[in-house]
C-alpha cells in the first residue's frame, strides 16, 4: 500500500460519507482509508458501517471509547498504516478525484520536500463562497504569521512523521496540532509545499470564526512561543506570539466582518 489516509470523525454522521466517497473515487487508487470514531453520539458508527460494507477492506475502522481529541485519533490512525506516503482527510470536507494523484506525483519528483498540500475551495451550506491559497514554498519565517498549510489536505512522507513522532497530544497543543506539526517538522529541517491548484473543498461555516473559544487562543500562543524558539526564531517572532491573544479579544460580530470583508 502506497498511500495511507487518516481521518478522525465526530459526530459527522451527516457528511462522513461524502467524505469517504471522495476519497475512494480518486483517480489514484492505491490507497487505504483508516478512519477512527472518536466517541461519536450522533450515529456516526452506523453510518461508518455501512460505509465499510460498501469499501470494505481498503476501508480501515477504529473507534475511541470516548471522545480522545484529535492528535490522539490520528496517532491511533497512523499506529496502524501501511502506507509510505501518509494523507490527511476531515469527515466534513472532500478531496477532488486527482488530488491524491498528483501529490503522490509531486512527492516523488521532488525528494527535498517532506509533506505537500493545496489550494482549496471554501464551502458551506449555500455552497462555494471563497477560496483558500497558500504559497508555494513557505519557509520558516512564513509560519511567524499562522499556518501556511490547510491540515486536512496535506501529504506527508511517512518516514518524517514518524522522526517528529506524530501529533503531539498534550493538552497545550489542543486545536493547533497542525500548527504544532509544522512548527515540529521545519525545526528539525524537513520543507513543505502547496500544490496552487485546488483540488479540494473545506467546510467552513459562517459562524465558525466567532465560535473558537479563549482558552485555544491561549494554547495557541503556547504552541507559537514553544514552535518559534525550536526554530530559532523567537526573538523575531514575539510580535507574534501574542497574535492569538488579541485576536481573541475582539468581539465576534467584529470577526465575522472582517471575515466577511475578505470574501
Amino acid at each position: 500500500m502506497e498511500v495511507s489516509i487518516l481521518m478522525g470523525v465526530y459526530n459527522d454522521a451527516d457528511t462522513v460519507d461524502t467524505a469517504i466517497a471522495s476519497i475512494f473515487n480518486q483517480t489514484y487508487q492505491n490507497l487505504e482509508l483508516i478512519v477512527c470514531d472518536d466517541g461519536s453520539t450522533d450515529g456516526s458508527s452506523a453510518v461508518l458501517e455501512a460505509c465499510q460494507r460498501k469499501y470494505g477492506e481498503r476501508l480501515v475502522l477504529l473507534s475511541n471509547k470516548t471522545n480522545c481529541g484529535l492528535a490522539v485519533t490520528l496517532n491511533r490512525c497512523f499506529s496502524v498504516a501501511k502506507g509510505l506516503y501518509i494523507g490527511r482527510m476531515d469527515a466534513d470536507d472532500r478531496s477532488s478525484p486527482e488530488r491524491i494523484g498528483r501529490q503522490v506525483e509531486f512527492l516523488q519528483a521532488h525528494n527535498e520536500i517532506s509533506f505537500v498540500g493545496c489550494c482549496a475551495y471554501k464551502f458551506d451550506g449555500d455552497g462555494v463562497y471563497d477560496t483558500v491559497i497558500y504559497p508555494p514554498y513557505p519557509n520558516k519565517r512564513d509560519l511567524l504569521w499562522g499556518s501556511c498549510f490547510l491540515h486536512p489536505t496535506v501529504m506527508m512522507r511517512r518516514s518524517a512523521l514518524e522522526t517528529v513522532h506524530g501529533y503531539c497530544e498534550q493538552k497545550s497543543c489542543l486545536r493547533c496540532e497542525d500548527y504544532d506539526l509544522w512548527l515540529r517538522f521545519y525545526s528539525m529541517g524537513f520543507r513543505g509545499a502547496n500544490l496552487q491548484e485546488k483540488l479540494f473543498y473545506y467546510y467552513e461555516g459562517s459562524k465558525n470564526l466567532a465560535k473558537r473559544k479563549y482558552r485555544y487562543r491561549v494554547t495557541e500562543t503556547i504552541v507559537r512561543v514553544k514552535g518559534f524558539y525550536a526554530n530559532h526564531m523567537l526573538v523575531r517572532g514575539l510580535p507574534y506570539v501574542i497574535k492569538p491573544l488579541a485576536v481573541g479579544l475582539l468581539p465576534a460580530k467584529l470577526l465575522l466582518a472582517l471575515k466577511n470583508r475578505n470574501k
